[in-house]
């Protein structure tokens, strides 16, 4: 006796196919809804805000530079970076315009005020830098590291924590107060 193997439908293999092809479709969606939520774990997801509303919406973000700590501007403008993720962090950019008068008293104020460092950190031990350089420029701006923003700064195991800088432009009578922060 012969046993008959079962005749195939076609009909049958046409919905078997598109329910495979369904389902890799589903599992490639469910793969790329993963791959995005783990990069927004891992990285955050940037953005930035701009502007007073930003400064006033965002006042909590320094600890350094408040608008009513910067003495007697004419104009101000603000930026704040904000990276959220598991390495979350805040950059924020402050810079006043000032009279020439008012520019000279705040650059009195700014030297009574903070504490800038005087060399780079570095741990010779371990040959890393831990700060940016103590004085630097970009253009017409000349940058100082604060020397408080250093504090938690002191072991090469870690990427900085807080760095803060002040920027001065004599030429435009522009301050920049600088401030990066790491959650």
């Amino acid at each position: 006796m012969t046993e008959r193997l079962p005749q195939s439908d076609p009909a049958s293999h046409k919905t078997t196919r598109r329910r495979g092809i369904r389902i890799l479709a589903d599992a490639l969606l469910l793969a790329l809804v993963l791959l995005a939520a783990l990069y927004g774990f891992f990285h955050g997801f940037p953005h930035t805000l701009r502007g007073k509303i930003a400064m006033a919406a965002n006042s909590v973000v320094t600890t350094f530079f408040r608008q009513n700590t910067i003495g007697d501007y004419r104009d101000y403008s603000y930026s704040l970076h904000r990276i959220d993720g598991i390495f979350s962090s805040d950059g924020s950019v402050l810079i006043a315009d000032y009279e020439q008068e008012a520019f000279e008293e705040q650059l009195k104020s700014i030297d009574r005020s903070y504490r800038f460092l005087t060399e780079q950190i570095t741990d010779e031990k371990h040959c890393c830098i831990l700060s940016p350089p103590s004085v630097f420029r970009i253009g017409n701006w000349t940058f100082r590291t604060l020397d408080e923003s250093q504090a938690e700064n002191r072991s090469c195991n870690s990427f900085p924590k807080s760095i803060q800088m002040i920027a001065v432009n004599e030429q435009s009578m522009r301050i920049a107060y600088l401030d990066f922060l790491r959650f």
